[in-house]
């Protein structure tokens, strides 16, 4: 057959425009955003480098934790890095991760899990100039999430987290340059 011929001589592009990956990343569920956060975190990290465990535990009882990455099996202090994926239609600030920081607080200061690493903020239309601001300044971070805290702004329930006791131990130790985009 001679269509057969003819057309398999022929070459169709189905998707023959590149689209940018931070297009693609638009058209991810939040449960799609939080599965590709963890599938990076499975692969090498240069160096031989890799997390020996990763665990996506996003949704109720998470305790702020989407993602978990060990650098050994054990959970221990300062190995393993907290990844907190935000997929949203505009840029995340200050009311969309102080909320969390705070849970995030009160279950180190609970001893739920030790503090992390890193606190990687995954967001897929990046935070606003304000957050990224505090975050490249983490004193000025501590400052003003303390203060919201205290004075119960940016959404932060206080009754469910209330900034004292080990809560509060924890929140003013912490090391907020483990903080990043």
């Amino acid at each position: 057959m001679t269509i057969g011929r003819d057309m398999a001589k022929k070459t169709q592009k189905i998707n023959s425009v590149k689209f940018p990956p931070a297009s693609l990343i638009q058209l991810f569920s939040a449960d799609e955003w939080e599965s590709f956060i963890e599938d990076c975190c499975r692969v090498d990290m240069g160096e031989g480098k890799k997390y020996q465990f990763v665990q996506k535990m996003g949704g109720a009882g998470d305790g702020g934790r989407d993602i978990e990455a060990r650098y050994s099996k054990e959970l221990k202090v300062n190995e393993w890095d907290l990844y907190q994926a935000k997929h949203y239609q505009s840029a995340i600030g200050e009311s969309v991760l102080y909320p969390e920081l705070a849970k995030i607080m009160y279950h180190i200061g609970s001893g739920t899990y030790p503090s992390p690493h890193t606190y990687y903020v995954c967001a897929s239309q990046n935070t606003t100039p304000k957050l990224h601001d505090l975050i490249a300044h983490p004193h000025e971070l501590k400052e003003t999430f303390l203060t919201s805290w205290k004075d119960k702004k940016h959404g932060i329930d206080t009754t469910k987290f209330p900034l004292a006791g080990p809560t509060l131990n924890a929140a003013i130790n912490f090391d907020y340059s483990k903080v990043e985009e």
